[in-house]
């Protein structure tokens, strides 16, 4: 994502990426379906995350508004919130509370630096 922005997406460039978007993650769940167990919730949630991603980044590409730039942030923070959470499952109890007590307190800071602008 750039902030600075040239001339605005065409609807036909806009569109285009969408499909491009809707195809990648059709293609990213069908590979976790190789996969077992709590591998395959964190894979699904991983290409969930990323498609969620990727359709703020084109939202802002085509609008161009600060609105949507700040959106990004707020996805990316509880994209990473819900990988994070089920990923914690894989450990053992003790270190499951912990691991999802840092999960949260990562949220709470991603989403508490409003000048924060994500990659």
């Amino acid at each position: 994502m750039s902030a600075a922005h040239g001339a605005p997406m065409s609807l036909a460039d806009f569109r285009s990426d969408q499909a491009r978007i809707g195809a990648d993650f059709t293609s990213a769940r069908a590979n976790c379906a190789r996969q077992a167990a709590n591998a395959a919730r964190v894979c699904a949630e991983e290409a969930r995350a990323a498609h969620s991603l990727a359709r703020a980044e084109l939202d802002y590409r085509y609008s161009g508004k600060l609105e949507d730039q700040r959106h990004i942030v707020v996805v990316a923070a509880n994209n990473a919130y819900s990988v994070a959470r089920l990923k914690c499952g894989d450990q053992a109890r003790g270190n499951r509370e912990v691991c999802v007590q840092q999960a949260r307190s990562d949220l709470s800071k991603a989403l508490a630096d409003p000048g924060r602008v994500w990659p």
